[in-house]
Protein backbone atom coordinates (compact mmCIF):
# COMPACT_ATOMS: atom_id res chain seq x y z
CA UNK A 1 0.00 0.00 0.00
CA UNK A 2 2.88 2.46 0.71
CA UNK A 3 5.70 1.47 -1.66
CA UNK A 4 6.20 1.26 -4.91
CA UNK A 5 8.38 -1.54 -6.07
CA UNK A 6 9.76 -1.16 -9.77
CA UNK A 7 11.97 -3.68 -11.13
CA UNK A 8 15.38 -2.54 -13.11
CA UNK A 9 14.06 -3.80 -16.37
CA UNK A 10 10.25 -2.20 -16.21
CA UNK A 11 12.13 1.26 -14.63
CA UNK A 12 14.29 1.36 -18.04
CA UNK A 13 11.37 0.60 -20.42
CA UNK A 14 9.02 3.02 -18.38
CA UNK A 15 12.02 5.68 -19.07
CA UNK A 16 12.94 5.02 -22.43
CA UNK A 17 9.10 4.94 -23.46
CA UNK A 18 7.95 7.77 -21.60
CA UNK A 19 10.83 10.17 -23.15
CA UNK A 20 9.95 8.68 -26.93
CA UNK A 21 6.52 9.50 -26.16
CA UNK A 22 7.60 13.42 -25.30
CA UNK A 23 9.81 13.67 -28.68
CA UNK A 24 7.43 11.79 -31.05
CA UNK A 25 4.28 13.41 -30.09
CA UNK A 26 4.19 16.15 -27.14
CA UNK A 27 2.94 13.57 -24.85
CA UNK A 28 4.27 12.95 -21.35
CA UNK A 29 5.24 10.83 -18.45
CA UNK A 30 2.75 10.48 -15.97
CA UNK A 31 5.00 12.53 -12.95
CA UNK A 32 7.01 14.87 -15.63
CA UNK A 33 5.08 17.90 -14.50
CA UNK A 34 7.79 20.31 -15.89
CA UNK A 35 7.78 18.41 -19.08
CA UNK A 36 11.47 17.93 -19.79
CA UNK A 37 11.26 14.18 -20.51
CA UNK A 38 11.81 12.97 -17.29
CA UNK A 39 10.67 12.22 -13.85
CA UNK A 40 13.10 14.04 -11.40
CA UNK A 41 13.02 15.45 -7.83
CA UNK A 42 12.22 19.13 -9.22
CA UNK A 43 8.15 17.28 -10.70
CA UNK A 44 7.92 16.53 -6.75
CA UNK A 45 8.88 20.39 -6.09
CA UNK A 46 6.31 20.85 -8.61
CA UNK A 47 3.75 18.86 -7.19
CA UNK A 48 3.32 20.40 -3.93
CA UNK A 49 3.79 23.93 -5.47
CA UNK A 50 0.36 22.47 -8.01
CA UNK A 51 -1.25 21.45 -4.31
CA UNK A 52 -1.06 24.97 -2.60
CA UNK A 53 -2.59 26.14 -5.90
CA UNK A 54 -5.33 24.02 -5.86
CA UNK A 55 -5.96 24.60 -2.32
CA UNK A 56 -6.37 28.31 -3.51
CA UNK A 57 -8.59 27.84 -5.86
CA UNK A 58 -6.83 27.29 -9.28
CA UNK A 59 -7.76 25.71 -11.65
CA UNK A 60 -5.09 23.05 -12.76
CA UNK A 61 -5.28 19.57 -14.54
CA UNK A 62 -4.49 16.90 -12.16
CA UNK A 63 -3.20 14.65 -15.48
CA UNK A 64 0.16 14.63 -14.66
CA UNK A 65 0.47 15.14 -10.94
CA UNK A 66 -1.91 12.89 -9.88
CA UNK A 67 1.06 10.56 -9.52
CA UNK A 68 -1.35 8.50 -7.00
CA UNK A 69 -4.77 8.18 -9.38
CA UNK A 70 -6.81 9.34 -6.50
CA UNK A 71 -7.94 12.38 -7.67
CA UNK A 72 -5.92 14.81 -5.72
CA UNK A 73 -2.70 16.19 -5.43
CA UNK A 74 -1.25 16.21 -2.83
CA UNK A 75 2.56 15.46 -0.59
CA UNK A 76 1.52 11.52 -1.08
CA UNK A 77 1.79 12.03 -5.08
CA UNK A 78 4.87 14.16 -4.38
CA UNK A 79 6.54 11.52 -2.40
CA UNK A 80 5.85 8.96 -4.80
CA UNK A 81 7.51 10.79 -7.45
CA UNK A 82 10.10 10.75 -5.37
CA UNK A 83 10.64 6.83 -5.46
CA UNK A 84 10.49 6.43 -8.80
CA UNK A 85 12.81 9.08 -9.62
CA UNK A 86 15.20 7.35 -7.22
CA UNK A 87 14.77 4.19 -8.63
CA UNK A 88 15.54 5.34 -12.47
CA UNK A 89 18.46 7.72 -11.50
CA UNK A 90 19.93 5.92 -8.54
CA UNK A 91 20.44 9.00 -6.88
CA UNK A 92 17.86 10.44 -4.00
CA UNK A 93 19.37 13.91 -3.92
CA UNK A 94 15.99 15.23 -1.87
CA UNK A 95 14.62 13.67 0.86
CA UNK A 96 10.85 13.45 1.55
CA UNK A 97 11.49 15.59 4.50
CA UNK A 98 13.18 18.14 2.73
CA UNK A 99 9.87 18.85 0.51
CA UNK A 100 7.49 18.13 3.09
CA UNK A 101 8.56 21.53 5.06
CA UNK A 102 7.41 23.59 1.37
CA UNK A 103 3.92 22.42 2.77
CA UNK A 104 1.59 23.59 5.10
CA UNK A 105 1.28 21.68 8.02
CA UNK A 106 -1.62 20.14 6.49
CA UNK A 107 -1.58 16.47 7.74
CA UNK A 108 -0.01 13.58 5.13
CA UNK A 109 -2.74 11.23 3.97
CA UNK A 110 -3.26 8.12 1.67
CA UNK A 111 -6.67 7.40 0.20
CA UNK A 112 -7.71 3.90 1.03
CA UNK A 113 -11.28 2.39 -0.70
CA UNK A 114 -12.27 5.99 -1.04
CA UNK A 115 -11.54 7.06 2.54
CA UNK A 116 -8.45 9.37 3.34
CA UNK A 117 -6.46 8.06 6.13
CA UNK A 118 -4.19 9.90 8.22
CA UNK A 119 -0.64 8.10 7.82
CA UNK A 120 0.86 9.33 11.38
CA UNK A 121 -2.67 7.78 12.80
CA UNK A 122 -2.37 4.91 10.77
CA UNK A 123 1.27 4.31 11.92
CA UNK A 124 0.83 5.32 15.53
CA UNK A 125 -1.82 2.35 15.48
CA UNK A 126 0.35 0.27 13.61
CA UNK A 127 3.35 0.75 16.19
CA UNK A 128 0.50 -0.17 19.09
CA UNK A 129 -0.53 -3.01 17.40
CA UNK A 130 3.11 -4.30 17.42
CA UNK A 131 3.40 -3.49 20.99
CA UNK A 132 0.33 -5.01 22.05
CA UNK A 133 -0.18 -8.26 19.79
CA UNK A 134 3.26 -8.48 17.89
CA UNK A 135 2.91 -12.37 16.57
CA UNK A 136 -0.91 -12.61 17.25
CA UNK A 137 -3.60 -13.74 15.04
CA UNK A 138 -4.58 -11.06 12.79
CA UNK A 139 -7.90 -11.10 13.69
CA UNK A 140 -6.49 -10.32 17.35
CA UNK A 141 -3.91 -7.43 16.27
CA UNK A 142 -7.06 -5.78 14.58
CA UNK A 143 -9.11 -5.95 18.05
CA UNK A 144 -6.09 -3.72 19.49
CA UNK A 145 -6.70 -1.02 16.49
CA UNK A 146 -10.74 -1.41 17.41
CA UNK A 147 -10.42 -0.97 20.97
CA UNK A 148 -8.11 2.19 20.93
CA UNK A 149 -10.94 3.56 17.82
CA UNK A 150 -13.49 2.28 20.77
CA UNK A 151 -11.62 4.70 23.11
CA UNK A 152 -11.97 8.01 20.74
CA UNK A 153 -15.53 7.26 20.44
CA UNK A 154 -15.74 6.97 24.14
CA UNK A 155 -17.09 10.04 26.43
CA UNK A 156 -14.29 10.15 29.22
CA UNK A 157 -11.08 9.20 26.74
CA UNK A 158 -9.16 11.79 24.69
CA UNK A 159 -10.83 12.24 21.45
CA UNK A 160 -8.07 11.63 18.96
CA UNK A 161 -6.06 8.80 18.01
CA UNK A 162 -2.41 10.53 18.96
CA UNK A 163 -4.12 11.35 22.07
CA UNK A 164 -5.69 8.15 23.02
CA UNK A 165 -2.49 5.86 22.34
CA UNK A 166 -0.03 8.08 23.80
CA UNK A 167 -1.91 8.66 27.31
CA UNK A 168 0.31 7.59 30.00
CA UNK A 169 -0.14 4.03 31.66
CA UNK A 170 -2.54 2.83 28.55
CA UNK A 171 -1.10 1.44 25.69
CA UNK A 172 2.22 0.00 24.87
CA UNK A 173 3.13 2.06 22.21
CA UNK A 174 6.80 3.46 21.59
CA UNK A 175 8.09 5.71 19.05
CA UNK A 176 10.95 3.30 18.25
CA UNK A 177 8.67 0.00 17.45
CA UNK A 178 8.69 -1.09 14.28
CA UNK A 179 5.94 -0.05 11.78
CA UNK A 180 5.75 -3.12 9.65
CA UNK A 181 3.92 -3.34 6.26
CA UNK A 182 1.47 -5.91 7.26
CA UNK A 183 0.72 -3.89 10.53
CA UNK A 184 0.84 -0.82 8.83
CA UNK A 185 -2.09 -1.85 6.10
CA UNK A 186 -4.04 -3.89 9.07
CA UNK A 187 -4.16 -0.13 10.68
CA UNK A 188 -5.10 1.41 7.37
CA UNK A 189 -8.42 -1.35 6.92
CA UNK A 190 -9.42 -1.35 10.56
CA UNK A 191 -9.43 2.83 10.11
CA UNK A 192 -11.00 2.72 6.51
CA UNK A 193 -13.73 -0.06 8.20
CA UNK A 194 -14.40 2.61 10.97
CA UNK A 195 -14.95 5.40 8.69
CA UNK A 196 -17.44 3.08 6.85
CA UNK A 197 -19.28 2.54 9.92
CA UNK A 198 -19.35 6.28 10.59
CA UNK A 199 -20.92 6.64 7.18
CA UNK A 200 -23.85 4.51 8.24
CA UNK A 201 -22.40 1.01 7.01
CA UNK A 202 -23.08 -1.65 9.22
CA UNK A 203 -21.38 -5.34 9.55
CA UNK A 204 -17.95 -3.74 8.57
CA UNK A 205 -16.08 -6.01 10.00
CA UNK A 206 -15.51 -5.45 13.37
CA UNK A 207 -12.99 -7.74 15.38
CA UNK A 208 -14.35 -6.07 18.61
CA UNK A 209 -17.88 -5.17 19.35
CA UNK A 210 -17.89 -1.08 19.93
CA UNK A 211 -17.73 -0.16 23.90
CA UNK A 212 -14.62 -2.39 24.56
CA UNK A 213 -12.00 -0.21 25.61
CA UNK A 214 -9.76 -2.56 28.35
CA UNK A 215 -7.56 -5.35 27.96
CA UNK A 216 -5.00 -7.35 29.77
CA UNK A 217 -2.63 -10.15 28.17
CA UNK A 218 -0.97 -13.23 29.34
CA UNK A 219 1.65 -13.26 26.24
CA UNK A 220 -0.46 -15.47 23.93
CA UNK A 221 -3.66 -13.36 24.21
CA UNK A 222 -5.46 -9.98 24.89
CA UNK A 223 -8.62 -10.12 26.68
CA UNK A 224 -10.83 -7.46 26.38
CA UNK A 225 -13.41 -5.88 28.54
CA UNK A 226 -16.24 -3.10 28.42
CA UNK A 227 -15.44 -1.86 31.55
CA UNK A 228 -11.88 -1.47 34.21
CA UNK A 229 -13.04 -3.94 36.80
CA UNK A 230 -15.07 -6.24 34.61
CA UNK A 231 -14.51 -10.10 34.89
CA UNK A 232 -16.58 -11.06 31.61
CA UNK A 233 -14.33 -10.47 28.45
CA UNK A 234 -15.00 -10.71 24.88
CA UNK A 235 -15.57 -14.31 23.09
CA UNK A 236 -14.39 -13.51 19.69
CA UNK A 237 -18.44 -14.32 18.27
CA UNK A 238 -18.03 -12.28 15.49
CA UNK A 239 -16.72 -13.27 12.24
CA UNK A 240 -13.38 -11.95 10.84
CA UNK A 241 -13.12 -10.10 8.07
CA UNK A 242 -9.41 -11.88 8.07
Amino acid sequence: MRHIRRTAVFLAVLLTVGVMCVFAGNTYLKGDVDHDGFVRANDARSVLRYAAMIDAGWDIDLTLADFNGDGNVRADDARRILRVSADIEQTFEIQVTDIVEETSTEAQTISCDGYTINEEEATMIAKTMWGEAQGLPKTEQAAVAWCILNRVDKDGFPNTIKAVVTQAYQFYYRESHPCTDELYDLACDVLTRWYMEKDGYTDVGRTLPAGYCFFNGDGRHNYFRQNYNSTSTWDWSLPSPY
